[in-house]
């Protein structure tokens, strides 16, 4: 037997063939046997969270640095108040000492306010008085803002503690277990002390580990970071902050004195020792930054910063910002390829451009063949070839008979290019194109572009105006092109392209069109992108795999008319009859045999039901489980279940809500307000819209008449609105329709305007409801809608009208309803039902067979409740009020049964959608693109429709009453008066 030396290495003349044959065969049948299991990335409480774990830790997880940031980041998307918890994380600091700092004190608003704090109240003006007065009412308020924050602070410190906790693997989790200070620290929920033993713990520096190996297994760690193909730059640099962090965690320094020093006689006595080491230490995690990155596509520029220092250059960059700047500008003289595992052998016969062959012809393509069927394009830009004498490269070299393919300059190679900068990109993509020409890719084309960040031409006549601009310089895969022409192109015309004749294509960047001009895309219709302008819609059709053109040989056909774009009414009701569109007829016919027998076997619940059908409890059973769920999505729950077991919903307890309070200062400087009023016609039916126009505030009431005595009535409740807040109404501007209530209101006056004139404001609020209206109403299936609903229709746009604050509100935060009725912010919760959606509502529970519901359709909400609805019920026409309700489709009945109680209304079909608005009748309400309508600033507007031959209406007492379009007239000096 042969003997071999230690570790089986044959002796020196000695074959073992057969050794080495099994060796081999067993590499081969083990297939990667030896190698290490691959780590699982562990998931922690939240799955898409950033997780932490031991350094040596059987999991995969994220390092310190990433999982502090995904902390920080989760916590300012999901907790209350996150600006203050926030702090903790990011600063591994206590944040409670920060938020006292800025508890609200008297000394803080003085300053705020523009008072000197210094200055006693008894040597301060009235004025100023006054406001310290109000501003000690406003501490008040601010200090329960303080305690509500710091009260939120508290209870986000164990929220936060237990987000932690979950992001850590088991592993961790048992370390911290075991430090004798864990029990009180975890009752306390201390946050700070979690995260520092964490720090700890990923850096592997516990107490089990040998302090200098850990120490030298850090700086090891740290100096020989390198970037892995799968990491992005964030990624690199992330992992060399988390390193040193942990680096410095052990007490390391990354600064030799020597440097220290050499950095101080550097910039003489200026820079002190701690600057100096400062500086020192940015210098030495630039160059591990430089030299840690990937060498497959920053190799030519480690060469070129080498070479620099040779020559007596140094441009390596001074700190990490600089050299991450560096690594995400550079562009690598060769696009960078992803590995592959299996090499294909090298084809000796392949074409280069040695042999005269272009490198772009693929191998197996004939290059005399014309057929550009099949041709693979690259959209390379490449430099022209510049006449001139040699330019040596960044390396000093000039080689002779060599040109730059980036800037074009002779003498020297692309990769020490000294005239690269970065102002524009096209990135190298591959399509297949065919076209009827010879051409690869048509000069007559414009192809539209996502990768681009410039659009360039090198067809002159698609472009006007060219003119000579700064030199712009595009760099793609494939080399460099500087263009020195722009001009506008002739079908986008407030879209700029660049011009140059090298280049290979015309290319329509999207960054620059969709700046200006709207882009759609719908490939249900047609496989193209289109651009809208004002006069045409220009069509890019698609070619090839994923390019889209215009052919300026043939615009025809690339232009679509405005008028052929049109977009059908959107309806989220539950309508049965648009349901059927969605199956066939007889997927229809099953699932009504399936709701049929469903009565016949005595009505179980849906769920029973199912399970007879399944578990094959019936014979010779036709619908099938499928048919039962079908029926449940045409026209849901059966009504005939509802109105026989609807049960009694528990009553809701009605909850005091806090009014909201009038800001004081608001109050202080608008005491008091102007109101404007006016009547319209709704579907034949008198509506009276209220406007104030300081405080935003609308009210409307539905008119029996416009009698002087109702009108006052309605008047006086909408002005004692304002009264019981402590505002007073000067003046009501109206037409001289309302001149026979100036008695009635009295002392407030009421100013009328003339003929011709208008109130441009409560002009412009009527059109607003007519047009919200509009919105509703067009997009529900019925034909015309009974009293009871188009006056809940009014009255819910007029409340949506007070309850956001408009634009440059005097106070953005609180609503007119809030300002006026006090009332608080919408609540999402209780937003439940559409208008005109069919429900089966609770209608009560006794011992007698009487249906327990009825049928009814959703008006509106009741305002200010726990998120109860009016409803009208189809039975009587009347409005209900019911807080237990279930929603099922609107059938054809039910449309027929609204549009019967309609018709008893007396109320005539939509026309389009539109219910019918009217100023008086036979005087429609139209629509006016005036904006001087629409300004109050602007009180002689000009009439919006002729009025001198409007029909005279007679009022209760027999006197005419004219209604004219109005509009605001200077108001009068008069006395001020209170509210009614």
């Amino acid at each position: 037997m042969a003997t071999g030396t230690e570790g089986g290495t044959p002796p020196s003349g000695t074959s073992t063939p057969n050794t080495t044959s099994n060796r081999r065969n067993n590499k081969k049948n083990n297939k990667g046997g030896n190698k290490k299991p691959s780590q699982t990335k562990f998931k922690g409480a939240v799955e898409k969270l950033a997780t932490i774990g031991l350094k040596n830790d059987v999991y995969h997880t994220d390092n310190f640095l990433s999982f502090q940031r995904g902390i920080i980041q989760h916590v300012l998307s999901t907790f209350d108040n996150p600006g203050d918890i926030e702090y903790l994380p990011r600063e591994l600091q206590n944040p409670m000492p920060r938020l006292m700092k800025d508890m609200p004190t008297l000394k803080k608003l003085k300053v705020d306010t523009g008072i000197d704090p210094s200055i006693t109240d008894d040597e301060l003006t009235a004025d100023d008085q006054l406001l310290v007065e109000e501003l000690k009412s406003l501490l008040v308020s601010e200090r329960k803002g303080f305690v509500t924050r710091k009260a939120t602070l508290q209870s986000n410190l164990p929220k936060l503690y237990g987000l932690i906790w979950g992001q850590c693997t088991p592993g961790v989790q048992q370390d911290i277990r075991n430090l004798p200070d864990y029990s009180d620290k975890s009752d306390k929920h201390d946050c700070l002390w979690l995260l520092n033993h964490l720090k700890q713990a990923a850096a592997g520096t516990d107490d089990t580990q040998q302090p200098i190996l850990v120490f030298l297994r850090s700086f090891r760690l740290l100096i020989t970071t390198r970037q892995n193909e799968q990491d992005t730059l964030q990624d690199f640099t992330d992992k060399i902050e988390s390193r040193f962090q942990a680096f410095k965690l052990l007490g390391g320094d990354l600064c030799p004195s020597v440097l220290v020093s050499a950095e101080k006689s550097t910039d003489g006595s200026y820079l002190t020792a701690k600057e100096a080491n400062a500086r020192v230490e940015e210098k030495i995690l630039a160059m591990i930054t430089i030299e840690g990155a990937m060498d497959s596509r920053y190799s030519s520029l480690k060469r070129m910063l080498a070479n620099q220092m040779v020559q007596g250059t140094d441009q390596y960059p001074e700190s990490r910002s600089k050299a991450q700047t560096l690594l995400s500008k550079y562009v690598p003289d060769k696009p960078v390829k992803a590995k592959d595992s299996k090499q294909k052998p090298k084809d000796n016969n392949r074409p280069t451009e040695e042999n005269g062959v272009d490198t772009n012809t693929p191998a197996d393509t004939n290059p005399n063949d014309t057929d550009t069927g099949d041709v693979n394009v690259s959209f390379h830009q490449r430099a022209e070839p510049i006449d001139g004498p040699p330019v040596a490269g960044t390396n000093g070299e000039i080689i002779d008979g060599r040109t730059c393919f980036a800037c074009g300059h002779p003498g020297h190679l692309a990769s020490f290019c000294p005239n690269i900068g970065f102002q524009g990109v096209q990135h190298a993509f591959i399509q297949d194109i065919n076209t009827d020409s010879g051409d690869i890719i048509s000069i007559n084309w414009i192809l539209l572009d996502t990768g681009s960040t410039f659009s360039s031409f090198c067809n002159g006549a698609m472009l006007s105006s060219v003119t000579s601009c700064a030199p712009m310089t595009s760099y793609t895969n494939g080399g460099q092109l500087t263009y020195i022409k722009k001009g506008a192109i002739n079908i986008l015309p407030k879209v700029d392209g660049y011009f140059n004749r090298s280049a290979i294509a015309n290319i329509l960047s999207i960054k620059d069109v969709v700046k200006i001009y709207r882009v759609t895309m719908d490939t249900k219709d047609d496989n193209s992108i289109l651009i809208h302008t004002p006069d045409t819609i220009w069509k890019f059709i698609g070619v090839g795999n994923g390019l889209y053109y215009i052919d300026i040989t043939d615009l025809d056909n690339h232009k679509t008319n405005n008028d052929i774009i049109s977009y059908k009414p959107l309806s989220l009701l539950n309508v049965v009859s648009s349901n059927k569109e969605y199956f066939t007829r007889r997927e229809i016919e099953s699932a009504d045999m399936a709701r049929l027998l469903q009565g016949r076997i005595g009505w179980p619940r849906d769920s029973e039901y199912k399970r007879f059908i399944s578990g094959g409890q019936i014979r010779n059973c036709t619908p099938t489980v499928d048919d039962i769920s079908r029926g449940l999505a045409l026209y849901g729950p059966q009504v005939s279940i509802i109105k026989g077991k609807m049960t009694r919903k528990r009553p809701q307890h009605v909850v005091a809500k806090p009014r909201v309070s009038i800001p004081s200062p608001v109050l202080n400087f608008h005491p008091t307000d102007d109101a404007t009023a006016d009547f319209f016609f709704c579907e034949g039916f008198p509506f009276l819209l209220m406007k104030s126009r300081v405080y935003k505030f609308h009210g409307l009431n539905a008119c029996r008449g416009r009698g002087k005595i109702e009108t006052s009535a309605a008047l006086k409740v909408f002005l004692n609105k304002f009264g019981l807040r402590g505002i007073r109404i000067h003046t009501l501007y109206a037409d001289n329709e309302f001149d026979k209530i100036k008695a009635h209101i009295a002392p407030i006056h009421v100013e009328c305007c003339g003929r011709d004139e208008h109130v441009p404001d409560i002009e412009r609020a009527i059109r607003t409801i007519k047009e919200r209206s509009r919105c509703t109403t067009s997009s529900l299936p019925y034909e015309r809608f009974p009293k009871v609903m188009i006056i809940a229709n009014l009255e819910d746009k007029c409340h949506w009208l007070n309850a956001f604050a408009p634009q440059d509100y005097i106070c953005p935060n609180i609503s007119p309803a809030g300002m006026i009725l006090g009332d608080q912010p919408v609540d999402f919760n209780h937003l439940k039902l559409d208008f005109g959606q069919y429900c089966e509502i609770h209608d009560g529970t006794d011992n007698s067979q009487r249906p327990r519901s009825i049928g009814a359709i959703a008006l509106r909400p009741k305002y200010q409740s726990s998120g109860s609805y009016y409803f009208m019920s189809l039975e009587s026409g009347r409005k209900v009020h019911s807080n237990n309700w279930i929603e099922l489709g609107i059938t054809d009945a039910v449309i027929a049964r609204v549009e019967q109680l309609a018709i008893q209304d007396g109320v005539a079909p939509m026309i389009d959608g539109e219910l019918n608005f009217e100023w008086a009748p036979g005087v429609p309400i139209t629509d006016v693109f005036d904006d001087t309508l629409d300004n109050p600033s602007n009180p002689n507007g000009v009439a919006s429709m002729n009025v001198t031959n409007m029909p005279v209406i007679f009022d209760n007492n027999g006197t005419p009453s004219t209604h004219v379009v109005q509009g605001a007239v200077e108001p009068t000096p008069h006395a001020v008066q209170g509210a009614v």
